[in-house]
């Protein structure tokens, strides 16, 4: 597992689902994820239902 990511919530979450499954995202997907999440996290989420 990369170093860099043990502190992020995506990667934390893709280890507690998806543990060694073969088909998890790459932790460069996790990267940018998180790189455009990180701002709207924060944020208050509105649905519509």
């Amino acid at each position: 597992m990369d170093t860099a990511l043990d502190d992020k919530p995506l990667d934390r979450l893709a280890d507690r689902y998806y543990g060694t499954d073969a088909n998890r995202k790459h932790a460069r997907y996790l990267r940018e994820y998180e790189r455009y999440l990180e701002p709207l996290r924060a944020q208050p989420l509105r649905l519509l239902d």
